[in-house]
């Protein structure tokens, strides 16, 4: 059985930070997401791309508005497919930095596709492997839940 210091289950914002830290001061980490990318719910169907359809809004009224600025003002004319592209565009940018190769540079290991299953207080099954956890991070936070273990403390509210 495969032992480490942190197992971080989760591969979006939180779990991204927690790994490449915890890996980075030298702990044995591995960093489990279930799907075939990192970067979680924010990168790839909330934060990021609503921002960015907020901003390029922005951008079509500010065009209209040209005169307020000493321009001409302009009637955008809105393709949403080139808006969409844009949209993957800055996904696929911040992608980048979220590169699974990244974190294995820093020793930390890295299981996509794969669920992360508890078979003990220290222990998870991901598919075949099996790994034992002196600690564990659980960033999954697509619902906010309080998990509870036995010997686990109360959630701080």
């Amino acid at each position: 059985m495969k032992r480490r210091d942190l197992i971080v289950i989760g591969g979006g914002a939180g779990g991204l930070v927690v790994a490449s830290v915890a890996a980075q001061l030298g702990l044995a980490v591995t960093l489990i997401e279930r799907e075939t990318k990192l970067g979680g719910d924010c990168l790839h169907y909330g934060c990021v791309p609503s921002k960015t359809l907020i901003h390029t809004a922005r951008v079509a009224a500010l065009m209209r508005r040209g005169a307020d600025f000493g321009l001409p003002a302009v009637e955008p004319v809105v393709d949403l497919g080139k808006v969409t592209d844009h949209v993957q565009a800055v996904i696929d940018h911040i992608q980048r930095h979220d590169d699974p190769e990244r974190f294995r540079s820093y020793g930390c290991e890295v299981l996509l596709g794969e669920n992360a299953e508890f078979v003990s207080p220290h222990t998870v099954r991901v598919g075949e492997q099996v790994i034992h956890g002196r600690r564990f991070v659980i960033a999954t936070a697509r619902v906010r839940r309080c998990h509870r273990f036995r010997g686990s403390r109360p959630p701080v509210t």
